[in-house]
């Protein structure tokens, strides 16, 4: 950590830039998850039965 004085003034953006890739990330995975569950639901059969 003797180099910290280095790093210190840019802490503020690292964090703001991680930041907002996590939460574009989060974002993006809801936005797919809830178009796959929209557009796949119900073409599946359900598990278990037997038909005939």
């Amino acid at each position: 950590m003797d180099k910290f004085h280095v790093i210190a003034p840019y802490l503020f953006p690292i964090m703001l830039i991680l930041l907002g890739a996590l939460v574009i990330n989060v974002a993006l995975i809801a936005i797919v998850v809830s178009f796959i569950k929209n557009r796949f639901e119900g073409d599946y059969p359900e598990g278990g039965r037997k038909h005939g």
